[in-house]
């Protein structure tokens, strides 16, 4: 499992990693070292951004709202659209 965080969040020492690892030339306590720091330099932006957030809760708020909007507006057209494929719309004449 260690190997697979390693080619997604350590890509650049990836190969170095595996041969080491591989040739019995690292031990597992500074690899797993090494990765947690790799994975905390990969975290590092989104743990930023989440700081933000959490400091401005309306703006939260606003974009979850937004995003509400504009699903119910596309949920909305595709029920429409369903309603008149099964001809189950009422304001549409009766499909005969």
């Amino acid at each position: 499992m260690v190997w697979e965080y390693h080619r997604k969040f350590n890509a650049a020492d990836a190969a170095e990693v595996a041969r080491k690892c591989r040739a019995g030339e690292l031990a597992c306590v500074p690899d797993k070292q090494h990765l947690a720091r790799a994975l905390a330099a990969a975290l590092a932006p989104i743990r930023e951004r989440r700081e933000r957030y959490a400091r401005d809760p309306d703006r939260v708020r606003d974009i979850i709202a937004d995003g509400c909007r504009r699903a119910r507006a596309v949920a909305q057209a595709t029920m429409e659209e369903v309603r008149s494929a099964m001809g189950l719309n009422p304001s549409a004449a009766p499909v005969r």
